[in-house]
Order: C-alpha cells, then structure tokens, then sequence
C-alpha cells in the first residue's frame, strides 16, 4: 500500500507550476478586460456586453488553475485506496473505492524499470512496457507508476526478477509460450 501522504507531497511540484500560471494568467485577463471595458461605450440592455465572452474564458482558466492545486488531495484520496501487488506471475495495481478496479501486467509486456528514490528509501516505481495496439498493428508505449511506495528499491528487485523469470521461460522453450497463471515457474 502506498504510503498517501508522500504520494501527495510528490505530486506538489508538479502542479505548482502550471496553477500559478494558470491562476495568475485568468487574473491578469480579468483586469485587463475590466480596464478596457470601462473605456468601451456601453451596451444596451437587450444585448449580451461583449466582455462576458472573455470573462468566461478567465473562469475557465481560474477553474483549472485551482484543480491543478487541488491535484495533491486528489493523489493523496486515492493512495488511501489504492494496493499495489508483485506476485510470481504478474504486477498488480488495485483501487477499491465502492467500485474496485485491477490492473493486471504480463512479466512479458515490462521493457524497464525505473525508480525514484527519495530520502529514507521511499519513492515512486516507473513500470514501462510495451503493448499491441490492435487497430494499427504497432507497438505502443505505457508507463505503470507505482506511486509513494516505502522501500523502492525492493520493489524494483522483485520486478526485475519477474522479469527476467519470464524470459528464462520463454528462452527454455525457444519460442513464445502463452504465460500459464496456474505454473510455478
């Protein structure tokens, strides 16, 4: 289980940035729109002022600047019910909220991976595999994150290991074997 409070204190910096930018930005367009409305003639009553156009937009960019500072309690809520799983068979991630959710990876499917470490061992684990996309015949990119976890180099190891694990098999057998869940290899 990842530990919610250094999940949400990771996701700080990267919403920082963009909020302030993006506050500061639909405040400096209001007062620009203010300013210039008190020397633009007046509307009649029967017609919308031409200023409530871009003061919405200001809305909308002072909204999303105050949910990319809300980001961090938004990590923080769904670490709180979020666990996630190395098995010999396969990585989980699994989100029980009312509806509970499984993400299920194939050891074959895991290109790298990565970690970073913060101070006392903690960190965040990036998972990145590769994937078939159908309609196009292609292979893709994802990235799996493993979020706040306590001991990350650890959990590195054991993914490693499920890894290679996973190519010791399929090398044993000079082919591609379909990964049995019920084998103990």
């Amino acid at each position: 289980m990842p530990n919610a409070r250094r999940a949400a204190i990771a996701a700080i910096p990267e919403t920082i940035t963009p909020g302030i930018a993006l506050v500061g930005f639909a405040l400096l367009w209001t007062i620009q729109v203010y300013s210039s409305a008190g020397s633009a003639p007046t509307a009649s009553s029967q017609t919308l002022s031409p200023v409530l156009g871009t003061l919405m937009l200001a809305l909308a960019l002072l909204i999303a600047g105050l949910l990319h500072f809300a980001r961090p309690l938004w990590v923080y809520r769904r670490a709180l019910s979020t666990v996630y799983a190395v098995t010999s068979h396969r990585v989980m991630i699994i989100r029980g909220n009312g509806s509970s959710s499984v993400n299920s990876l194939d050891p074959a499917e895991i290109v790298d991976v990565q970690c970073r470490e913060r101070q006392g061992g903690s960190g965040d684990v990036m998972i990145g595999t590769n994937f078939s996309v159908r309609t196009k015949n292609v292979f893709a990119r994802r990235s799996w994150w493993f979020y706040g976890v306590p001991s990350v180099k650890e959990v590195v190891h054991l993914v490693s290991e499920l890894k290679q694990g996973r190519n010791k098999v399929l090398s044993r057998a000079g082919r591609f074997v379909p990964l049995d869940f019920n084998s103990p290899a």
